[in-house]
């Protein structure tokens, strides 16, 4: 068994529209206004 990597790495992909509309649709915004980076980071 291969010994666990003492950095893990990770690749998040967001579809834009798709987060775009359902934060519209839940929350009622205009426009986007999310950071991709940060909710990459959260979710990791």
């Amino acid at each position: 068994m291969p010994a666990e990597p003492p950095i893990k790495r990770t690749v998040a992909f967001f579809d834009g529209q798709n987060l775009f509309y359902a934060a519209k649709y839940a929350f009622g915004y205009a426009w986007p206004n999310y950071d991709p980076l940060k909710l990459a980071q959260s979710v990791c």
